[in-house]
């Protein structure tokens, strides 16, 4: 993620300075865009190679890098709109239930990740 950081950057103040800077709400469209995408190539993969088929590296390199551009994009777009949406003098009250909840929701992936098998 760090790697794909200043590329993109770099190309949003390209955007900003011709006066074409997507809004949040492009932005968030675009990080549900990529998210899609990378689960896309990952079926494809999952179809093209089987229960027991061998699928090319560059499928899962590609989905993390596709998450990853669509993680830089979510991210800061949705605890923007979280303390927007705060009522005054409480957006710090609420970024907290919001990456408590984030928290909560990955161990859960975990485990049930852990007990997929059993």
């Amino acid at each position: 993620m760090v790697i794909l950081m200043p590329p993109l950057l770099a190309v949003i103040a390209a955007l900003r300075r011709r006066n074409c800077e997507p809004s949040a709400l492009a932005k968030m469209s675009w990080g549900y865009f990529f998210t899609a995408a990378a689960f896309v190539l990952m079926m494809t993969a999952c179809l093209h190679g089987g229960d027991m088929g061998l699928v090319s590296p560059a499928c899962l390199t590609g989905c993390c890098v596709l998450l990853s551009v669509a993680e830089l994009l979510l991210a800061p777009m949705s605890l923007s709109l979280i303390t927007q949406l705060a009522p005054p003098g409480n957006s710090a009250r609420m970024v907290g239930p919001w990456l408590a909840a984030t928290a909560l929701g990955n161990a859960l992936t975990a485990v049930i990740g852990l007990r997929w098998g059993s």
